[in-house]
């Protein structure tokens, strides 16, 4: 009696091909491969809640009610408030400073040094530039960008380095910003435009 050939492996129309699969059943097997690096020297409060994928590096101080979400970075020296949220693929300079109850939302990245106020709500895409992003030359003894308290920074904004921005003020959605900000005003466009706040 003749031999069987072995039967050829059969494709349904919903099959296809995904290359993170050996990552994914890596990662059902071993969950720890999935959680959040936290450098030597890190010091968290109460309740934190931190993604998968998320590294933080040496001497940073996170206040309570901490949350952030997956793949977020946070560079050392920085110092972060009580219930502060950062959202999914987020990067956080060396040497910030975040005060209380402060939101990004997903793909922000905060520069070197900058100063974040309390309530401030940083809207997602927020882009802020280096000197190098920009035609032309920033000054190197340029400070740092400060946001101060309760300000609001629309989708997709772009902010030039060393800025300050005011208590207060709002950022409308995809807006340049290229200069100060006074407290208690609305701006928006490309070029920016400023005009008091009526709320």
């Amino acid at each position: 009696m003749p031999a069987r050939m072995p039967r050829a492996p059969v494709h349904h129309a919903g099959d296809f091909y995904d290359p993170l699969r050996p990552v994914k059943e890596s990662a059902a097997r071993s969950p720890r491969a999935l959680r959040a690096h936290l450098f030597p020297g890190v010091r968290i409060g109460a309740n934190p809640l931190i993604g998968k994928n998320s590294i933080i590096y040496s001497n940073v101080c996170i206040g309570n009610h901490f949350s952030c979400g997956d793949r977020v970075l946070v560079r050392e020296d920085t110092v972060i408030g009580n219930s502060v949220t950062i959202q999914n693929c987020c990067c956080i300079g060396s040497g910030v400073t975040i005060a209380d109850s402060t939101l990004l939302e997903e793909d922000v990245s905060l520069p070197h040094s900058a100063t974040i106020g309390s309530g401030v709500v940083i809207g997602p895409g927020v882009r802020f530039l280096r000197a190098d992003d920009i035609p032309q030359p920033v000054p190197e003894t340029r400070p740092a960008i400060t946001i101060g308290d309760g300000c609001i920074i629309g989708a997709g904004a772009v902010l030039y380095p060393g800025i300050c921005i005011g208590e207060g003020a709002y950022i409308a959605d995809r807006t340049v910003v290229t200069g100060h900000v006074p407290p208690r005003t609305f701006v928006s466009g490309s070029p920016m435009r400023c005009r008091p706040r009526n709320d």
